[in-house]
């Protein structure tokens, strides 16, 4: 069976880096008080796919449940 290997370089504007930047920070924070405030053990990955599964139609919702 062959490899098939693709690349893929992604450019990003300084804009984008901050608002990139400032998103990870977020959710490390959100981890961080969640592993802080309760039992949970999440990471800021794991935010961020929480996150971005309750994005919907270009929306997210206000309240947004997290789970280990």
């Amino acid at each position: 069976m062959a490899n098939v290997n693709n690349d893929v370089t992604v450019t990003l504007s300084q804009e984008d880096k901050e608002l990139l930047i400032k998103a990870i920070k977020t959710c490390e924070q959100i981890a961080k008080n969640c592993n802080y405030n309760c039992d949970m053990f999440i990471d800021a990955g794991t935010v961020f796919a929480e996150i971005f599964d309750e994005y919907k139609n270009g929306e997210l919702p206000t309240v947004i449940h997290l789970y280990e």
